[in-house]
């Protein structure tokens, strides 16, 4: 009897039975000859693979206090996997200023058939995790992906689904890199490859072999691990400052408008005339970036206390400025910032600016100059507000012709990359802009991802939308977090991986997650071969700090 009490105890806790169960329907299913060498091919199956044992959710706060949600995943042997979303507002219920517009839907509540009250988030989060339960493992990552979106396609909540959905994505990924004991960008990496190569694979070739389900324990095992591809290392920006003024505020009357200034960590561009301008620098350390990190935080407090009045912190960590009247005075308040904290502008870090000019298009017919460009409305001038107080908004050509001598006023070196305002179809302007300065600035698009929301998908990525045409950009800007999943946006590195000679900027913010979970997108940007990783968190904000921090070159080898 005590035995059987004692069986009892540990099966309640360690559901023996459950498993045995399993794998004796397993072995019905598969009516093997040889049952002994089914079961031992099975449970060697579950030992390394990603067979998925529960997976629990709950709520909680980020460090802004705005609700977020924890998941984390049990595997049937192996150890527990955690990620967490970002900001449940970050998607859809904020402003373009980042203030929040609304109440966060998660908190209301709804009653289901038995009368019991759960939160939106809460059932939505149940949902999911049924489905994926449902589903049993964790690859490959494409069969993940797709439960998720089938799950939160019928969800009530479209505001943080897909805070949730790139949540559970980059989930999956971690647990197969953990289970295969390799690093997250290198699993990653090889999930380019198989697709790039028109697989669809699982995890990778490269690591080990295919596995759809347990039912594939029933192939054996074949193939080695090759040598790992040489991988290089994305050049890290952080924002500095946010322009605050709004168009129609006084102190935007007068001031140039751009969206965002970063600080490179690193210089971006070598000087022409350097002997070995020909070979490319060896980066800098995780330990120096840490510490150059430290001294632009710094920067940005010296940045506060000489512009008491048109500057400020909000509650997310952001460096709000009301701007200045020209781009080199931007250059040139940030410059003065980094160089009183001892940071050599030009040779350690740089600056880098993102363009806010908005874009106006009119009836050709209606431009001084008579000069049209066509665009899918029809012969359209495209022009751009560029100052505020009224100032008349200014074409293309000028826009080109504005830049260009601002960064000819600005200390040589300073200014190294450069978020464009142009519109896409506005081509000669754009390539003017690019001839001017492309010895001494990376010019960048946008991001270029955006998220296609629709009804039959409730807020979430829809179809991947085209990759900026190559005359364009000689840099193309996304934020991997609108792609959706990690499926999309192998997909969407596998359509630009085309053509070598554009480079990529991932961006960070805090719709990746908690900072913790948003660190991950540096292996992402490894895998993709991206050339930068921008931080557009606030230069106090936790992401901020947690980047440097993460850097570790060792894990490139």
């Amino acid at each position: 009897m005590p035995s059987s009490v004692s069986w009892q105890r540990y099966d309640d806790e360690f559901h023996v039975s459950g498993v045995l169960t399993e794998a004796a329907r397993a072995c019905v299913s598969a009516h093997p000859t040889d049952v002994k060498d089914f079961f031992s091919r099975y449970f060697r199956e579950v030992a390394e693979g990603t067979s998925v044992r529960a997976l629990h959710h709950k709520e909680v706060l980020t460090v802004a206090g705005e609700a977020a949600v924890t998941f984390t995943v049990a595997l049937c042997v192996g150890p527990e996997v955690s990620v967490t979303t970002g900001d449940l507002l970050s998607f859809d219920d904020k402003d373009t200023n980042g203030e929040a517009r609304a109440p966060l839907a998660a908190s209301e509540e709804a009653t289901d058939a038995e009368g019991n009250s759960h939160s939106v988030i809460q059932t939505m989060c149940a949902a999911v995790v049924s489905k994926l339960l449902e589903l049993g493992h964790a690859e490959p990552q494409c069969e993940w992906d797709s439960a998720i979106r089938v799950a939160l396609s019928t969800s009530p909540l479209a505001k943080g689904a897909p805070a949730i959905q790139w949540a559970l994505s980059i989930m999956a990924s971690l647990v197969a890199a953990r289970q295969r004991c390799v690093p997250l960008h290198q699993y990653i990496a090889a999930l380019v490859d198989d697709r790039c190569s028109g697989e669809r694979a699982v995890g990778s070739a490269h690591l080990t072999a295919a596995r759809t389900s347990i039912a594939t324990a029933l192939t054996p095992q074949v193939g080695s691990v090759p040598p790992a591809r040489p991988y290089s290392v994305p050049q890290l920006l952080v924002t500095f400052l946010v322009r605050a003024a709004k168009p129609d505020a006084p102190e935007a009357a007068n001031s140039v408008r751009f969206s965002h200034v970063y600080v490179a960590l690193d210089v971006l561009t070598m000087p022409t005339d350097d002997a070995y301008g020909d070979e490319k620098a060896m980066p800098v350390s995780g330990s120096v970036l840490r510490k150059r990190m430290q001294k632009v935080r710094k920067a940005a407090q010296r940045f506060l206390q000489c512009h008491p009045t048109s500057s400020s912190v909000c509650t997310n960590g952001t460096l709000h400025w009301n701007g200045a009247a020209d781009l080199t005075d931007v250059v040139k308040a940030v410059t003065e910032a980094l160089s009183a904290v001892q940071l050599s502008v030009g040779a350690e870090v740089c600056v880098g600016l993102s363009m806010g000019a908005s874009t106006i298009r009119v009836p050709a017919a209606h431009a001084a100059d008579g000069s049209a460009l066509k665009d899918a409305a029809g012969d359209c001038k495209v022009l751009y507000s560029l100052f505020g107080g009224g100032e008349p908004p200014v074409t293309g050509d000028q826009l080109s012709e504005y830049v260009k001598e601002q960064l000819k006023e600005a200390d040589p070196g300073a200014l190294q990359f450069l978020e464009d305002t142009h519109a896409t179809e506005d081509c000669v302007a754009r390539q003017r802009l690019q001839m001017a300065v492309q010895d001494s600035v990376v010019l960048s698009d946008v991001v270029s991802v955006q998220q296609k929301l629709g009804s039959e998908t409730l807020g979430l990525s829809g179809s991947l939308p085209e990759p900026a045409d190559d005359s364009a950009f000689p840099n193309s800007a996304m934020n991997p977090c609108d792609c959706g999943t990690i499926s999309d946006v192998v997909d969407y590195l596998c359509a630009t991986a085309e053509n070598s000679r554009r480079a990529i900027s991932f961006f960070i913010d805090t719709s990746a997650g908690d900072p913790q979970t948003a660190a991950h997108i540096v292996d992402l940007a490894i895998a993709g071969g991206a050339s930068y990783v921008i931080v557009r968190a606030g230069v106090f904000s936790p992401h901020a700090a947690e980047q440097p921090a993460n850097w570790h070159l060792e894990q490139m080898n």
